[in-house]
């Protein structure tokens, strides 16, 4: 969780996800990554770790 979370501050970005050994990053204001990745990409999100400057820094199983 670490690793992301200082990706997140050292990348400037708004939103880092990693799932299994995949890391992606987001950079897009407020909530709008979170909403398109619900919406188009849904099953990234599932077992995957998050950190977001919006919501704070936390994990979603």
């Amino acid at each position: 969780m670490k690793e992301i979370i200082d990706i997140l501050h050292e990348g400037n970005y708004s939103c880092v996800i990693r799932n299994n050994d995949q890391i992606y990053t987001f950079t897009q204001r407020g909530v709008a990554d979170l909403y398109d990745l619900i919406k188009t990409q849904p099953d990234l999100l599932k077992g995957a770790f998050l950190a977001d400057k919006v919501v704070g820094k936390g994990a979603a199983p």
